[in-house]
């Protein structure tokens, strides 16, 4: 995702990584070599999450339920502003835990000229670019993807910091215990 996003920004620019977790979409950008242009702000439900992410270099993190229809608020109310984005990125959210049509909330905090990045179980792609123009974001990029982990004995993650780096793009198949999973990544423009 990181690779796939840089082309669209720019040195100083501000990223709301929605569903930032413990901060793995900065983690991406800073192996990339660009961490110190971007300013990453974040918002998850999980207070602990959002403690590991803050110590990534996270700036501003609020801990919300991303579907709800006041998530715009929320967020105004925690940063003490009613600030709009020009990157809103998710990662492993829309399409794994969340209903893609739930970014409708998301794009309340988007500016009027942003970039949106969102990277989902592959069940996505027929939905993401529906729910991207019906808010006035052109697709300008798509592709699909597999993202690796290995299963723990109920085949869930067993390192889910290994594979939400894996579906960042920067991890590999290390392993044949591991396990692929196809996912559709997509950057819209309004």
């Amino acid at each position: 995702m990181a690779r796939m996003l840089s082309p669209y920004l720019h040195e100083g620019q501000e990223v709301l990584d929605l569903g930032c977790g413990s901060g793995l979409v900065g983690k991406a950008f800073e192996e990339l070599g660009q961490v110190n242009n971007l300013i990453f702000d974040g918002v998850d439900f999980s207070a602990n999450m959002l403690v590991k992410a803050k110590q990534r270099g996270y700036r501003n993190l609020v801990c919300a339920n991303l579907s709800q229809e006041d998530l715009a608020s929320a967020v105004w109310d925690d940063l003490g502003t009613e600030k709009k984005y020009s990157t809103l990125v998710s990662v492993g959210v829309y399409g794994d835990f969340l209903n893609p049509v739930d970014l409708e909330y998301a794009f309340n905090l988007a500016d009027k000229h942003s970039v949106v990045a969102v990277a989902g179980r592959e069940a996505i792609h027929p939905f993401i670019p529906s729910v991207f123009k019906i808010f006035g974001f052109e697709v300008v990029h798509s592709e699909k993807g597999v993202a690796h982990y290995e299963p723990d004995s109920s085949n869930c993650v067993k390192n889910p910091e290994a594979f939400f780096t894996s579906l960042l793009g920067s991890g590999s198949l290390l392993n044949p215990e591991q396990v692929g999973v196809n996912y559709s990544y997509f950057i819209g423009k309004r």
